[in-house]
């Protein structure tokens, strides 16, 4: 069956295609085309084992990483991340990480709340104690940390300018093509 398709017509710009080599193996039939619109099964494969690199895997995408760059961390195809994250063993892994790292972020955030806690006790005490030994530059330290932490801070505003010379630029690199090509001689001096 001739299809009449000019592969050469099809090309894009760029590198020229190597040459199409196709042989027959067999006519198509009514039933080939009734197999192509039969449902495919979606399911992704059970996994049978989870290796270090599925683990691996799993911690990059639990910690925030995105797919692409857990999938370059651990040597995976990018298809193949979006297939293991169906998997509902490899959803069980992710789960795990993810509730570990909420776990270590949970603890984290009440040892730093108790540290913070100790730290302004102290801090009342050494002030009710004592007040004549803390400087003013001190005082306002600790009013504005206070204020700041509150929603009653100072606020601060940067603002950036950002100019580029468009027309000079582009009117350099067209002069520069011109010269390369052999258009223009350059008798610009160089410069010591």
């Amino acid at each position: 069956m001739d299809l009449n398709l000019d592969i050469a017509a099809m090309t894009r710009p760029g590198r020229k295609p190597a040459p199409l080599h196709a042989h027959v193996v067999r006519e198509l039939e009514s039933a080939d085309l009734a197999a192509l619109a039969a449902p495919r099964n979606t399911e992704p494969a059970e996994l049978k084992r989870l290796s270090e690199r599925h683990h691996a895997l799993a911690r990059s995408l639990a910690s925030g990483m995105s797919e692409a760059e857990a999938a370059a961390l651990t040597g995976y195809d990018l298809s193949r991340v979006s297939n293991l994250k169906r998997s509902p063993a490899f959803q069980e892994l992710l789960a795990l990480y993810r509730d570990r790292r909420d776990a270590e972020f949970a603890e984290m955030h009440a040892m730093l709340a108790g540290l913070s806690k100790d730290a302004a006790l102290e801090l009342r005490t050494r002030l009710e104690d004592s007040p004549g030994e803390i400087t003013l530059p001190q005082l306002l330290d600790i009013l504005k940390m206070g204020a700041d932490r509150t929603g009653f801070g100072p606020t601060s505003k940067q603002e950036t300018t950002v100019r580029v010379d468009l027309s000079t630029r582009l009117e350099a690199a067209r002069t520069r093509a011109r010269i390369a090509q052999g258009d223009i001689i350059d008798v610009t001096p160089e410069a010591d």
